[in-house]
């Protein structure tokens, strides 16, 4: 801007142009933003898959999976079952992997939680054609 803008009224052709640079840089800097962002978030999408991947190795290492002897609690006798064995470690790692719908919980009494890997549900068996 000139001195001269300096008389004239707030709408002036210099203050326009200027402001339309402005939003012009505003406009960018948006957009430079959610790319990162985007970025961001897709990177942490990746990394959770990764853990919980690794969560759930770590866990069918670690919970008891047996056939169930009879239908109790939402389990189907003859099915691969799994449960926590009462260690509240491996509930809570159920318990995420269930959020994530990586297992499915059909019983739960504290640090025991029991239920249905996905290639183990009878639920998700009896979907399919």
């Amino acid at each position: 801007m000139s001195k001269q803008c300096v008389t004239h009224h707030f709408a002036c052709d210099c203050r326009e142009a200027k402001f339309k640079e402005l939003e012009r840089e505003n406009a960018a800097m948006r957009a430079t933003s959610r790319g990162k962002e985007k970025a961001k978030v897709e990177k942490l999408e990746r990394e959770n898959a990764d853990l919980l991947t690794v969560l759930e190795i770590l866990a069918k290492h670690s919970c008891h999976t047996g056939k169930a002897e009879r239908d109790y609690n939402g389990q189907v006798a003859g099915t691969e079952v799994t449960d926590s064995d009462a260690i509240a470690a491996n509930a809570m790692a159920l318990c995420r992997l269930a959020e994530a719908n990586r297992f499915r919980i059909v019983a739960e009494y504290g640090r025991m939680v029991v239920g249905y890997w996905p290639e183990n549900d009878p639920a998700r068996k009896e979907a399919q054609p």
